[in-house]
């Protein structure tokens, strides 16, 4: 009896951490197509360069998406992203959407201030 219960519980272990595995892949997925809608969404906003724009409906409403995770998003910035986007507007259009990042978070090689 001993021995199918712990069968059992190996079973359940593996499917769950098999579940597991496939939902982080799947989250992952969501985070990389996320961030190119926001960057084609919001590019004016966050374009390099002088200057502040005013993000437009379709910006702000991307902002608000459930999917729009600010700090999986910031992860995978990388250097060819941040030839084109200045992100410390990133950071700023987050803050004015009600998605601020917390301090210290990594957004590509740039740290939020405390």
């Amino acid at each position: 009896m001993g021995i199918k219960v712990i069968l059992q519980a190996m079973a359940f272990c593996l499917a769950f951490t098999m579940f597991a595995a496939h939902h982080q892949a799947w989250g992952e997925q969501d985070c990389y197509r996320a961030k190119t809608i926001l960057l084609l969404n919001c590019r004016e906003t966050i374009a390099p360069g002088p200057g502040y724009v005013e993000p437009h409906p379709k910006c702000r409403d991307t902002m608000r998406h459930r999917e729009a995770d600010m700090v999986c998003i910031c992860s995978i910035i990388n250097d060819a992203d941040e030839q084109k986007i200045s992100v410390e507007k990133l950071v700023r259009l987050a803050r004015e959407c009600g998605k601020p990042l917390p301090s210290h978070t990594k957004c590509g090689t740039y740290t939020v201030p405390a």
